[in-house]
């Protein structure tokens, strides 16, 4: 019932029909959505950001931001893996991507030799594409001055970055004692400052109730690991 709230919340805000069905319409919209604040938060859009499946198998005449994320992926891995061509990453799926998945496909061990980009084979790149990333990030972290990050989000902010803010913190307060149970809304409330308190103080972050990139940074984490975590109950 939150998730088909949540859902409506979203068509609302963007004058969608009110369903509480994800249909393709709503999906193009919150992927779109999605870009765009990644964009606007200067959040590692290019580099270092994981999405999920899109829904749809990927292969020759597709067409979307979806398939730019892959080429971009597939290119980030090709620096280590010299066997995988690089592409230009303009989210058009023709011969140069197939030939490049395909190239994927033989390195990694897999046994399919077609270009289709299944639910699998998005999972096993993104895998590959996060591992190398952290690794790279590891290796060239250095000491960062937190007090001097741009504040992102805070007490009175509306919008589809709220709804994803919001979003975030109820996917993880299920998993951590301290987090305040929140509502999934568009506006940031006293509801969603004091449960970015609690989650800032199980981070061991400084205490402030508005969003900067580390925390943002950590959300994510914690995200992707949760989904990892359901996919293998799944």
């Amino acid at each position: 019932k939150e998730t088909e709230n949540a859902v409506k919340s979203f068509q609302k805000t963007y004058r969608l029909p009110e369903t509480g069905v994800v249909d393709r319409l709503t999906w193009d919209n919150i992927e779109n959505v999605y870009y765009g604040i990644l964009r606007e938060m200067d959040y590692r859009f290019k580099e270092g950001a994981i999405l999920p499946f899109p829904g749809r198998v990927l292969r020759i005449g597709i067409v979307g931001d979806d398939v730019k994320a892959m080429q971009e992926y597939l290119n980030y891995i090709a620096k280590s893996y010299p066997t995988i061509p690089i592409v230009t990453a303009d989210g058009d799926f023709g011969e140069a991507t197939a030939a490049q998945v395909k190239a994927f496909k033989s390195t990694f061990g897999y046994k399919s030799d077609n270009e289709r980009v299944t639910p699998q084979i998005w999972n096993a790149i993104t895998s590959v594409y996060d591992d190398l990333y952290e690794n790279a990030a590891q290796a060239s972290a250095a000491p960062t001055d937190i007090s001097a990050q741009n504040i992102l989000l805070c007490e009175g902010d509306v919008g589809a970055d709220v709804i994803i803010l919001s979003t975030m913190i109820k996917m993880i307060e299920e998993y951590y004692f301290g987090v305040s149970d929140i509502r999934i809304s568009s506006y940031f409330g006293k509801e969603l400052a004091k449960s970015i308190r609690g989650v800032r103080k199980i981070f061991s972050l400084p205490e402030r109730d508005s969003v900067d990139n580390e925390l943002l940074f950590r959300l994510n984490d914690e995200v992707r690991a949760i989904r990892m975590k359901k996919k293998r109950k799944g």
